[in-house]
């Protein structure tokens, strides 16, 4: 049987940028430095990256922002 409260969906990150662009957001990459332990005392710095949404001038996590915006297109269902 078929239980609605255990739906689970999944969506690429790209599918996510397309349907934030959609809705007003502007979607960037903003570069990040990360501390990794290589082994016992030894630290290296990493750059990373990841996906920041923006719209009215507000930062949202990507996946924050895109869960934010398919709630509501969910209930109005």
């Amino acid at each position: 049987m078929y239980d609605e409260d255990k739906l689970t969906l999944f969506f690429s990150l790209e599918e996510k940028k397309i349907f934030l662009h959609k809705k007003g957001y502007t979607v960037i990459r903003v570069p990040v430095e990360k501390e990794m332990s290589v082994y016992q005392n030894v630290f290296r710095t990493v750059l990373s990256a990841h996906d920041v949404a923006i719209k009215d001038g507000e930062r949202f996590e990507i996946h924050d922002a895109f869960n934010k915006e398919i709630k509501k297109q969910l209930l109005k269902i």
